[in-house]
C-alpha cells in the first residue's frame, strides 16, 4: 500500500513482472493543505494491521464503511483482510515514524513539540495545536529532555545481533535540522515508559544531511534513507521550488566491523517450519518478515505451530511474543487458546490476549468474565489494555471495569 492523498493505495502486481497492474483505493478523504503534514509512516503492526499517521495541520475527512472519521493528528489503522479503517489514537503534532519495541508498544518521534511519545489506543495526546475533544485530559510525552534542535523523521526500535548489546533496545531517531541520528533509551515506568536521551549515534559533516527513516537489514545493519537537500521545511521549498534536490538522495548502510553479510536467501518460497524458525531469530528483519509471510498464509497447520511456540514457557521470550503476534494477525483466537493466554506467567502474552479480545470485539461469557477481572492483574500492561478493552468488547459494561482500573492506577502516569 501507498499514499497519494487524498488516498490509500493498494498496488499489485498480478503478473509477477515487477510493475502494478492492478490498483485500489482502499480508503480516501485525507487532505492535501500541508505537505510536510501529509498521511505517512505506513508500518505493520504486532496485530497485523496496518498503522500509519496525520499531522496536525491536515485535516481529514473519511466517509468508509458507512462511518464518518474527522480528525487531524492521529495514528489511524487498515485491517489488511477486511479493510477496516480505525482512529487508533490522537495528538502530537506531525509525526513522521512508528515502530513497536519488544512489548508490542508503539512509539512516535515528533516534530516541534516533545520528540518522543509511547502510543498506546484510546489515548489523546498534547497537540501542537488546535483545540481538544470535551472532556480530554491530554497525555504527556516520555521525555523531559531534549536534543539539538526540534525536527525528527524516522524512528526505529533497533533489535540485531550484528550490533554489540549497548545498541539493542534503543530508539534511533532521524534529526533532520541536527543532520544526524539521535538515540533514547526507554525504561518501563508503570503501564508506560520515560525516555532518555543517549548520545548520538552518528552526526554527519554535511548539513544537507536529513535522515528520514531508518530500518534493520537482512545482515542486521543500520540502513539510513538521506532525504539530502538544502531545504529542511516546506516554507523554503514553496519559496524556492526550483532550488529543491532532486537528484542526490541516497541510503546509507551502517555496518559494525566486520559483521558477516547475508546469505542469499528468498523467505517466500520457505516452508511454514523454516518461517517459524525465522521467528527465533535475533535479527527483527527476519521476525518481523517471517510474521507477515505466515500471516498471509493463515492456515490451520499455520496456526497450530505459533500456538505450540506460544504456549512453549521453554523458548525465548522474543521467540513466543512474535509468535503470538503472529498468530493473533491470522485472525481470531480460539476460546481455549485465549484463557491458556490469560494465564500465562508472563505479563506481556497476559496483555496481547487482552488485546486481541478487545479487537475481535466478541467472545463468550467465560472469556469476558476472565478478561474484566483481570482489572486487578499485578502487571500495569494487563491492566491498561484491560481498560482499553472494556469499552470494545460487547456485553462489558465499562463504567464498573474503569472504575475499578482508575483505583488500582495507583502512581500510574498513563491509566487514569
Amino acid at each position: 500500500m501507498l499514499f497519494r492523498s487524498p488516498d490509500i493505495l493498494f498496488l499489485q502486481d498480478t503478473k509477477g513482472v515487477g510493475k502494478a497492474d492492478k490498483k485500489e483505493v482502499v480508503v480516501t478523504g485525507f487532505g492535501r493543505f500541508d505537505t510536510h503534514e501529509l498521511p505517512n509512516s505506513l508500518t505493520w503492526g504486532p496485530d497485523g494491521w496496518l498503522y500509519g499517521w496525520n499531522g496536525v495541520f491536515n485535516p481529514a475527512h473519511i466517509q468508509h464503511d458507512g462511518k464518518t472519521f474527522d480528525f487531524t493528528c492521529g495514528m489511524f489503522r487498515i485491517h489488511p483482510r477486511t479493510r477496516e479503517f480505525q482512529v487508533w489514537a490522537e495528538g502530537t503534532s506531525n509525526p513522521w515514524a512508528i515502530t513497536w519495541n519488544g512489548e508490542g508498544d508503539a512509539f512516535a518521534s515528533a516534530c516541534v513539540i516533545d520528540h518522543l511519545w509511547h502510543i498506546t489506543e484510546s489515548g489523546y495526546y498534547i497537540r501542537q495545536g488546535g483545540p481538544y475533544p470535551p472532556f480530554t485530559w491530554p497525555a504527556p510525552s516520555i521525555v523531559k529532555d531534549h536534543h539539538q534542535k526540534a525536527a525528527y523523521c524516522g524512528i526505529l526500535y533497533f533489535d540485531s545481533d550484528a550490533f554489540p548489546e549497548e545498541y539493542r533496545g534503543k530508539l534511533f531517531m532521524g534529526n533532520i535540522h541536527g543532520s544526524c541520528i539521535n538515540v533514547d533509551e526507554i525504561k518501563p515506568d508503570g503501564s508506560t515508559y520515560v525516555g532518555t536521551a543517549r548520545p548520538d549515534f552518528l552526526t554527519a559533516n554535511d548539513p544537507w544531511f536529513m535522515p528520514v527513516s531508518q530500518k534493520v537489514g537482512p545482515e542486521g545493519c543500520l540502513y539510513i534513507l538521506d532525504w539530502y537537500d538544502r531545504y529542511h521545511c516546506y516554507q523554503d521549498a514553496q519559496r524556492d521550488p526550483n532550488g529543491i534536490d532532486r537528484d542526490k538522495g541516497r541510503i546509507y548502510r551502517i555496518r559494525y566491523k566486520n559483521s558477516p553479510r547475508a546469505p542469499k536467501f528468498d523467505l517466500g518460497k520457505e516452508s511454514d517450519d523454516q518461517l517459524v524458525e525465522r521467528l527465533r531469530s535475533p535479527n527483527i528483519y527476519f521476525r518481523e518478515t517471517a510474521q507477515r509471510l505466515l500471516a498471509e498464509r493463515a492456515t490451520l497447520e499455520v496456526k497450530a505451530k505459533l500456538e505450540k511456540l506460544v504456549l512453549d514457557d521453554r523458548e525465548s521470550r522474543k521467540a513466543r511474543m512474535q509468535a503470538l503476534w503472529t498468530r493473533i494477525s491470522c485472525g481470531q483466537l480460539e476460546s481455549g487458546f485465549s484463557v491458556k493466554l490469560l494465564d500465562d506467567k508472563d505479563h506481556g502474552i497476559r496483555a496481547w490476549a487482552v488485546r486481541a479480545a478487545g479487537n475481535a470485539g466478541k467472545v463468550d461469557d467465560a472469556l469476558r468474565t476472565k478478561i474484566t477481572k483481570l482489572v486487578n492483574d499485578p502487571s500495569p500492561d494487563v491492566r491498561l489494555q484491560t481498560t482499553i478493552a472494556a469499552r470494545k468488547i460487547a456485553g462489558v459494561d465499562p463504567i464498573p471495569t474503569l472504575l475499578a482500573s482508575l483505583a488500582n492506577a495507583g502512581a500510574d502516569s498513563l491509566i487514569p
